[in-house]
């Protein structure tokens, strides 16, 4: 594990996202997380990949939150930004804590770009590589 990590999270990594079990957070209907967890007025609370492997990450996120957990996501860097979104570091005892932001200058994400994120967001944990069901 890395003690230092660039201060700026590179397009390639992956931002991972811990989803709450909490029906709110997940959409019934799709079988497939709810926008809802990417609308937090504090900022998205993600992990970065930092280099790491995905098991890791994983087994990380699951021991953490296991109380809690209904599933982990990841999204691309790259395609936040390209949405219109803000990734940006922000370590803490946990050093690979990242947060999503709507800019540089407000924090809640709206709610259209939460619904073109849940698009690009793939479920990893515990149905590996699940993306967002085509619209029929």
């Amino acid at each position: 594990m890395s003690s230092s990590l660039p201060k700026e999270i590179s397009d390639e990594e992956f931002l991972y996202r811990t989803i709450r079990n909490n029906p709110d957070w997940w959409n019934d209907d799709i079988d497939f997380p709810s926008t809802v967890i990417y609308k937090d007025d504090k900022g998205v609370s993600v992990d970065r990949d930092g280099g790491r492997d995905e098991s890791e990450i994983i087994t990380s996120l699951t021991q953490r939150f296991s109380k809690d957990l209904r599933a982990v996501a990841k999204i691309k860097t790259s395609d936040c930004r390209q949405i219109g979104t803000h990734p940006i570091y922000k370590p803490s005892k946990n050093i690979y804590h990242s947060e999503i932001h709507e800019s540089s200058s407000v924090i809640e994400i709206s709610s259209i770009k939460a619904y073109l994120m849940i698009k690009k967001t793939i479920v990893v944990h515990p149905q590996p590589s699940r993306i967002y069901p085509e619209e029929t």
